[in-house]
């Protein structure tokens, strides 16, 4: 892997931590730490659902981290 690859690469990831909280079909992580200096503090909220065996997380629509101008939905499964 080369250094535009690597670079690529961690544009396209995301990762943050902290203590949650369950409202309805929502979790909330109040952020400790984050990639993005910018969410510490902050609260994430994502939607979640089981279908079967299955756990689905979702982000409301953004404004994209890696498209600037674009807006991003990211889904988990």
């Amino acid at each position: 892997m080369d250094d535009a690859e690597r670079a690529a690469l961690h544009k396209s990831m995301l990762a943050y931590s902290g203590k949650y909280r369950i409202e309805g079909d929502d979790f909330v992580t109040v952020v400790e730490v984050s990639w993005n200096e910018e969410w510490n503090g902050t609260e994430q909220r994502r939607h979640f659902r089981i279908e079967g065996d299955k756990l689905f997380i979702e982000s409301a629509p953004a404004p994209s981290i890696v498209f600037p101008g674009k807006t991003d939905f990211r889904r988990i499964v």
